[in-house]
């Protein structure tokens, strides 16, 4: 029989040996990707594609750690400090915020970013062609966007005059955005009415404060403090009569009316290789940032038919996503 201090002697032995390989040597620490999201999505199960068109895969040849704020930008920075604490050999960040937070966690750890604005103009980086220091990554920033989606929303509702456009204020690609859509509203004939929305209990009065002006239409900004709200939305625009457009096909999915975006799959794909890439040798600062260059328009029928809508011919045509 084994008394208590020889077993745990011999417990400290093994601990203290940690794992070994097959052939009783050490084994390999593998190398670990951190993310830095808002929650678990299609999106980053894309992450692991890319890391897997390089080789590298969950538990095998990549450990994965994968750690997600629920909305709460103010939990950025905790989650960037643990996981430079856990020693990870790249950082991915899925916005700007998260962006800065692993800026203001490490200097020397790579971080690929996914950001939704200019990285140049958000002053990220000094060039999209050398970034320079530990960042490079993806940028989903198309300057006309707000104004195409706006577009779309006067094809549905041809007779449009006003337009509400809600947004995060707190999100500086979002805040940059609001301008944005007053110079599309312009040259549009809409009038814009924005709607911006910095805490969670700010939403319901600014949903209230938009069903009471009436507008013709809603546009909803997307960015990560929006994207867990996004089945609420989808019912307030429904609710209220509102055709409304939105960010990402998920809305749609939701129940939302109708989306245009960057393909999100591809872009959380090449953030994977990027960091694949990092991985092998390649310095972050040298790499490139990556402009999307895939969009996708989803639709839902169901709540175009609830609207009483008819999707025209010409948008249905452009869609690559419907539900029915």
């Amino acid at each position: 029989m084994i008394n208590r201090r020889q077993f745990l002697g011999s417990l400290g032995v093994v601990v203290l040996a940690g794992p070994v390989a097959a052939d009783g040597q050490p084994a390999a620490r593998l190398p670990r990707v951190g993310l830095i999201g808002t929650a678990p999505s299609a999106y980053t199960e894309a992450v692991k594609q890319g890391l897997s068109e390089l080789g590298y895969v969950e538990n095998k040849t990549v450990e994965l750690d994968f750690r997600y704020s629920a909305g709460k930008a103010e939990r950025f920075p905790e989650i960037a400090a643990a996981l430079v604490t856990r020693g990870v050999d790249v950082l991915i960040a899925s916005s700007e915020p998260a962006t800065r937070a692993a800026l203001q966690a490490t200097a020397t750890i790579p971080i690929v970013m996914l950001v939704a604005d200019d990285p140049v103009t958000a002053g990220l980086v000094p060039s999209l062609s050398r970034p320079g220091g530990n960042l490079t990554g993806v940028s989903t920033f198309i300057p006309d966007l707000v104004g195409k989606r706006l577009e779309l929303l006067q094809e549905l509702v041809p007779k449009a005059t006003r337009v509400a456009i809600l947004g995060h204020a707190a999100d500086p690609a979002v805040g940059r955005a609001f301008p944005e859509a007053d110079r599309a509203g312009a040259v549009l004939r809409l009038a814009v009415e924005a709607y911006k929305v910095r805490e969670l209990t700010d939403l319901e009065p600014v949903l209230a404060a938009i069903a009471k002006s009436g507008p013709d239409g809603l546009l909803v900004l997307q960015n990560f403090w929006m994207f867990p709200h996004r089945a609420k939305l989808a019912e307030f625009a429904a609710r209220s009569g509102l055709p409304a457009v939105y960010g990402l096909k998920d809305y749609v999915i939701a129940g939302g009316l109708i989306a245009y975006a960057p393909d999100f799959a591809e872009t959380y794909w090449r953030a994977g290789s990027l960091a694949g890439k990092i991985l092998t040798g390649a310095k972050p600062g040298d790499i490139p940032i990556e402009r999307s260059t895939k969009f996708e328009m989803a639709v839902n029928l169901k709540t175009a038919k609830a609207l009483g809508l008819t999707i025209p011919q010409a948008v249905f045509l452009r869609a690559n996503h419907v539900v029915e």
